[in-house]
C-alpha cells in the first residue's frame, strides 16, 4: 500500500505546483496587459460640465484601482455622485488586442465599451443596440499625473462626427504640484501612494485592491517584486 500511496502523493504535489504556476502566469499576464493604464489608478475628485442644451454642472468622485483573485487580475472603477455611471471593470482581450470596459450606469444597465490607448489617451467606444447611436469615452491624465480628464461624446447612425456630451476634470486627492519621489507598487508596478509592511520591510501600494492582495499573500508579491528588481 505504501508503494502505491507515495507515487500518487508525488503526482498530486506535481499537479498542484503546475496549477500554482499557471495561476501565477495568468495574474502576471493580466497585470502586464493592464499596466499601461496604471496612471489612471488613484482616488479623484472631479468637476463635471454637460455640453449641449443642458448646461448642468456637478461634482463627482472616482476611485480607479486593481482587483485580484487567486488566478486573475483586472481594474475596477467606483463612481460617487456621478450622473452617468455607478461602477465599472476593465480587462484586456488579447485576441482582439483591445481593452474591454464593462460600465454600470445609474439604471444598473451594463454597457460594454472597447478601445485602445492612443498617445496616452484611453479611447473607448460602444454602439447602442436599440438606437444604433455610437458612444465614446476619452480618458487621459495630465499635469504629471495630478489631473485626469474624462470626456463623453456621441454620434447618431450615419453621422461622421461625434458631438460632445459632457466632460469631467478630476484632480488626484492629496496630490500637489511639487514633484515627489515616485515609489513602485509592489503588486501592480504602478505609482505607490500608500505603504504596507512585511517582516519589518516597507513596501508601497497604489490602491486598496493592491493592499488587500498584498495582505492576503505578501510572500508571493514580495518574491515577484524582488525578482523584478534583481533583473533591473
Amino acid at each position: 500500500m505504501k508503494r502505491v500511496v507515495f507515487p500518487i502523493l508525488m503526482v498530486g504535489l506535481a499537479l498542484a505546483a503546475q496549477t500554482a504556476d499557471a495561476q501565477s502566469k495568468k495574474i502576471d499576464d493580466a497585470k502586464k496587459s493592464l499596466q499601461p493604464l496604471n496612471d489612471f489608478v488613484g482616488t479623484w475628485s472631479g468637476d463635471a460640465k454637460a455640453d449641449g442644451l443642458k448646461k448642468d454642472i456637478w461634482v463627482e468622485g472616482l476611485e480607479w484601482g486593481w482587483k485580484f483573485t487567486k488566478d486573475d487580475a483586472w481594474m475596477v472603477l467606483k463612481f460617487k455622485d456621478s450622473k452617468t455611471f455607478k461602477s465599472g471593470d476593465i480587462r484586456y482581450n488579447p485576441e482582439k488586442m483591445l481593452y474591454v470596459a464593462n460600465m454600470v450606469d445609474l439604471k444598473d444597465q451594463k454597457l460594454t465599451y472597447e478601445g485602445k490607448l492612443d498617445n496616452d489617451t484611453y479611447i473607448l467606444e460602444r454602439v447602442d443596440d436599440k438606437t444604433k447611436e455610437a458612444h465614446r469615452l476619452r480618458i487621459n491624465v495630465a499635469g504629471d499625473g495630478i489631473f485626469l480628464n474624462m470626456a463623453s461624446a456621441r454620434k447618431g447612425p450615419g453621422k461622421t462626427l461625434f458631438s460632445p456630451e459632457y466632460k469631467v476634470s478630476y484632480k488626484m486627492e492629496g496630490a500637489g504640484f511639487a514633484k515627489e519621489k515616485k515609489q513602485e507598487c509592489v503588486v501592480s508596478g504602478g505609482l505607490g501612494t500608500g505603504a504596507v509592511t512585511y517582516k519589518g520591510q516597507t513596501y508601497f501600494i497604489c490602491c486598496s485592491g493592491c493592499r488587500d492582495a498584498f495582505n492576503e499573500n505578501p510572500e508571493f508579491y514580495v518574491k515577484q517584486f524582488e525578482a523584478k528588481k534583481g533583473k533591473k
